[in-house]
């Protein structure tokens, strides 16, 4: 009988200390498009002689956990998602108001593990379990139609196969993503009508190096370095490309970018929730546009942001839902919000 991909849940968790199994949060129903994370270890070959050519048992080299996960980003989802791509939350509102959630670089989380639940496509007791789990890097792409995605390069320490999950029960927050169609973006405040697709990559620079002796050819841990944000924009090519994109990129005067994802009205509240990408100073890359054919022109221009007055990236989430409430009040959680997870530290 044929095991389709369909058949396979994947569940979240954040760790409240790196690949500890014991110390997890509630477990939290993945929506995703691929995934990609797998373990693998070599065969390490001997190099004894004995006077033939055979060759002696190999050895076990060291354990490799690495893939990605592709997601359609949505407001369900969205912040926990980004605060494993970022490290620093903010957050304001309440009180009746939306919440408003603001993401920026800074110190990632401990880390967080994923199963893949192969009971239901009727293998029993067989849960992968991918631990001390970290975002190597991670992709925002908005295509010209469809939805909008968020790619995960992760990297892990740990692999097992269990019996069943850690969590009884994953709480499902459901999913109605973005699409293209909820986009707009605009340069130095000024709406880029004529762009037809963005994708932005944040690179948190992990040391995937650090295997060390006595933990059985497993990482001892994954520390970040710079976060690194860079991206590029698709655009047709019009009478106010020079003074938009080519003269910035020639003098290499700093812009800002701005990505608008909302449901309906944009206000936060519930069916019109709301994210706001703002990238803040952009250095453009010089790129003139070729002419491939008798049509319309495009170009294809990168851009790399960086740290100055502002951090350079900012990603703010509009919600009416308080950061976590659904995840960790409902029940079986061991420890605190604000032990585990920082975002779930409320204000008030």
């Amino acid at each position: 009988m044929p095991i389709l991909g369909a058949d396979l849940p994947v569940i979240f968790y954040d760790e409240a200390q790196f690949s500890r199994a014991d110390l997890l949060g509630s477990g939290l129903a993945v929506y995703f498009s691929d995934f990609g994370l797998a373990a693998s270890r070599t065969a390490v070959t001997s190099a004894t002689m004995a006077g033939d050519r055979a060759r002696h048992a190999p050895g076990a080299g060291n354990l490799a956990i690495t893939g990605s996960l592709g997601l359609e980003l949505s407001p369900t989802n969205a912040a926990y998602w980004l605060r494993h791509v970022l490290g620093s939350v903010q957050i304001a509102g309440g009180d009746g108001s939306p919440w408003v959630v603001t993401f920026i670089p800074g110190a990632l989380p401990t880390g967080l593990r994923l199963e893949r639940d192969w009971r239901a496509a009727g293998i029993a007791d067989r849960v992968e379990v991918f631990a001390g789990c970290r975002v190597s890097a991670a992709t925002l792409d908005l295509p010209q139609e469809g939805a909008v995605t968020l790619a995960l390069d992760l990297v892990g320490r740990d692999y097992a196969l269990e019996a069943a999950p850690a969590a009884a029960g994953a709480l499902d927050l459901e999913h109605v993503g973005w699409f293209a169609s909820d986009a707009s973006l605009s340069l130095d405040g000024v709406p880029a009508t004529r762009v037809k697709t963005f994708s932005l990559t944040v690179d948190n620079g992990l040391d995937t190096t650090r295997y060390t002796l006595g933990t059985g050819g497993r990482r001892v841990d994954l520390p970040e370095g710079f976060c690194s944000v860079s991206g590029q924009f698709t655009a047709l090519v019009d009478t106010d490309l020079f003074a938009a994109c080519l003269e910035p990129a020639l003098d290499r005067t700093p812009v800002s970018l701005a990505l608008d994802l909302a449901h309906g009205a944009g206000d936060g509240t519930a069916a019109n929730e709301r994210l706001v990408v703002t990238l803040d100073p952009v250095l453009l890359e010089l790129a003139s546009p070729a002419i491939a054919s008798p049509n319309g022109l495009e170009v294809t221009v990168s851009f790399t942001a960086y740290r100055a007055t502002a951090p350079g990236l900012a990603i703010a989430l509009s919600t009416p839902l308080t950061p976590g409430e659904r995840l960790y009040e409902a029940g079986g959680d061991p420890l605190s919000d604000s032990d585990l997870n920082p975002l779930f530290a409320l204000p008030g």
